[in-house]
């Protein structure tokens, strides 16, 4: 490396300089013919320099120094000044480079780093060894730029071109005329053409027209008028199957020029349009057996009814159960009876005509809606082919089963004249053909009121128990899948009546909720439920929750949210530490009015389950816009999981999504260690169900808590 008071390996010794006095320090300079083009070097942001090997004196132009950050006051007097404003990593790389630049012939090229404030500089340096008329080397030359800014551009365009290149969507740039320029790999792969055949052409010009024209024109019109357009396009993949893409069209304005490039982004949407088409099927189709469910079974008779009273045409209600059912699933086991449902539902279709509806409402109980013109015994004969067809024995995994069913009928306008009416009368009906004997079938007739009178006799004492306070509510404990430790508890409300004992739920609340006793009742469950956690948090479980059910007729109430609020100031708890779930079918009857619902609750602090889901609608996309927590799946599912592929499908499904949007995952109606072994294989955060506890009084709860035992 050349330095000052050296010589250079390569040169003859420097003559001897005579002694002089000492002269004051001058700054270097280049000569001053060399001034106008320093000037031009430092407009065009270049600095040069030169070192005289004879002297080891150093000349840099005023660029030069601003590059490395030397005042010019403290101008190097050697190349080794300027090596130390070089970054410490890259120093030694500049010193033998320029050490061994006398050895080579021509230019060397190469780049280093120079600290800077608030950051480095990037320096591209130039140097070559001057010889004179006899070879040997008189001095080094340089030039030097500073390219960060180059550099960090040539960056950005690399890792935009990476992102381009890798992002999944398919795109294709065009100029104003819609020519294609530029391509990415998505685009050839979802159209299957390559980049040569999409260049200079139009969209609507492709070999092989792989998108519908007629959306392709129908951008063009909008992009003319607006500049934009996104939407829903046809298409085929490259094997030719037809799929669905999604189509955004934008305008690109190229800075300060009149022309304009258009970004067209393909996705393919046909996994989206599948699952949301699966979603659908599955929220108005028994999972099962295919057949409609009650959600679509009620659309299709209210607007059968509807038809009926216009063309003054009657309908058919046939509502049927088998007899002894429940006798098949504990004898011979679940999937031999889902089999025997299945069965039994290809029989029910191949005897009514296309137009009628067979539907499953759930368990063993089948619906059939006849609808046009018929003759008066027409539901009487299909009511009899079912008891012959149920006649027929069932062949299933090697058993002869023979079962039989009850049937009632009712007939549109007479038996009734709304949907809820006509269901009722045929549910009566049924149950009367069971108390004749099962094995037949029975018309609804007025006289059938002996339910009615039950109901309103029930309906009479539920007022007086009301009024009298005869509830009480027992807990139901949730256990966490990793501790095995209590960590809340579901409200559920008991009625002791006088004289009668323990009421079921299942009994009362249905009349509650027809007369609108369920809102009294359950503003008394929410204050109870929420005064007892309060207790227990005094008591030093202060991490448990409660979990209280809200009606429909509550969650419609218009001091709902003020409701909660007051209650929850009056118990003196916390939100966080109430819990409210509501089902699917209560927020989807009107969604957009429950979301406003649900986000007021949510802002109050309170947490929000959604209760038995995969019974209902389960629309994914409206459920990802409701602020939920958790979401509890149905012991419908959780019941099957050890046995039925399909149960333990769905299971796994449910738990997959809830990941993906967030939500805590409860599994109810936990039984068996099989159906607890497989739930914690999936990691399912909570569970609750009889193999841990059955709900328990308040005081059982309080000793159940006391033992600090796991559950699980």
């Amino acid at each position: 490396m050349p330095r000052s008071r050296q010589r250079d390996r390569h040169a003859p010794p420097a003559p001897e300089r005579q002694k002089k006095d000492p002269a004051p320090p001058t700054k270097p300079a280049l000569p001053r013919d060399h001034e106008p083009l320093a000037r031009l070097l430092q407009l065009a942001g270049l600095g040069c320099w030169e070192v005289d090997l004879a002297s080891g004196q150093m000349v840099c132009s005023q660029e030069t120094l601003n590059i490395y950050g030397l005042p010019a006051a403290q101008a190097p007097a050697s190349l080794e000044a300027v090596l130390q404003a070089v970054h410490p990593q890259d120093r030694e790389l500049l010193r033998s480079t320029l050490t061994e630049l006398p050895e080579r012939e021509g230019m060397v090229s190469l780049e280093h780093r120079v600290p800077a404030a608030g950051g480095e500089r990037i320096v591209h340096q130039l140097a070559e060894a001057v010889r004179g008329p006899e070879g040997r080397v008189l001095r080094l030359v340089g030039a030097v730029q500073d390219v960060t800014r180059l550099r960090h551009s040539e960056r950005r365009l690399q890792l935009l071109s990476q992102v381009f290149e890798s992002t999944s969507e398919g795109i294709a740039v065009s100029d104003e005329q819609g020519a294609i320029f530029l391509v990415n790999a998505a685009f050839c792969q979802l159209t299957g053409l390559s980049a040569q055949d999409c260049r200079g052409r139009r969209l609507t010009e492709l070999g092989d027209q792989p998108l519908s024209l007629a959306s392709l024109r129908q951008a063009q019109q909008a992009l003319a008028l607006k500049g934009g357009w996104s939407g829903e396009i046809t298409g085929h993949r490259p094997d030719g199957e037809a799929t669905s893409f999604w189509l955004t069209v934008s305008a690109l304005q190229r800075p300060q020029e009149a022309a304009t490039n258009y970004v067209w982004a393909l996705r393919d949407i046909s996994p989206i349009k599948r699952s949301q088409e699966q979603a659908t099927y599955l929220a108005y189709h028994d999972a099962l057996t295919g057949l409609p469910n009650r959600l679509l079974f009620n659309d299709r008779l209210e607007m059968a009814i509807a038809h009926a009273q216009r063309t003054g045409q009657t309908l058919a209600i046939l509502f049927l159960d088998l007899d002894n059912f429940k006798n098949i699933n504990d004898g011979l086991g679940h999937a031999v009876g889902d089999q025997l449902l299945k069965d039994l539902s290809a029989r029910l279709r191949e005897l009514v005509r296309r137009e009628d509806t067979v539907a499953r409402l759930g368990g063993d109980e089948f619906i059939l809606l006849l609808e046009g013109k018929q003759d008066p015994d027409y539901s009487v004969r299909v009511a009899q082919r079912i008891l012959d067809s149920l006649a027929q024995p069932f062949s299933i995994k090697g058993h002869q089963l023979y079962v039989t069913g009850s049937i009632g009928i009712t007939i549109f306008p007479d038996d009734g004249q709304d949907l809820e009416t006509l269901v009722a009368n045929a549910d009566m009906a049924m149950y009367r053909a069971k108390a004749q004997g099962r094995n037949s079938y029975s018309m609804f007739t007025p006289a059938m009121n002996s339910r009615v009178k039950k109901r309103m006799d029930l309906e009479g004492a539920l007022r007086r128990a009301v009024e009298q306070e005869e509830f009480t509510l027992h807990y139901q404990p949730k256990v966490d899948l990793g501790s095995g430790g209590v960590v809340g508890l579901e409200a559920l409300v008991r009625w002791q009546r006088p004289g009668e004992g323990m009421i079921s739920p299942g009994d009362f609340i249905p009349v509650a909720e027809d007369t609108g006793l369920i809102v009294t009742i359950g503003h008394w469950v929410m204050q109870e439920a929420c005064r007892q956690m309060r207790s227990w948090h005094e008591q030093g479980f202060r991490d448990l929750h409660v979990s209280v059910n809200l009606s429909p007729r509550q969650f419609q109430e218009k001091d709902l949210v003020p409701s909660v609020h007051s209650t929850l100031a009056a118990a003196g708890l916390e939100p966080r530490f109430l819990e409210l779930e509501v089902t699917e079918s209560m927020v989807m009857s009107e969604v957009e009015e429950a979301i406003v619902i649900l986000q007021e609750l949510a802002d109050l602090g309170v947490a929000l389950s959604m209760d038995d889901f995969g019974v209902g609608y389960s629309n994914l996309y409206y459920l990802k816009r409701f602020p939920m927590n958790n979401l509890k799946i149905d012991k419908s599912f959780v019941r099957d999981i050890s046995t039925q592929p399909d149960d333990r499908s769905i299971v796994d499904t449910i738990i997959n999504m809830s990941r993906c949007l967030k939500l805590k995952v409860i599994a109810e109606g936990v039984e068996t260690s099989e159906q607890l072994a497989f739930l914690r294989e999936l990691n399912c955060d909570l569970m609750q169900g009889y193999l841990f506890s059955r709900p328990l009084p308040a005081e059982e709860i309080s000793d159940l808590l006391a033992s600090n035992r796991r559950l699980a």
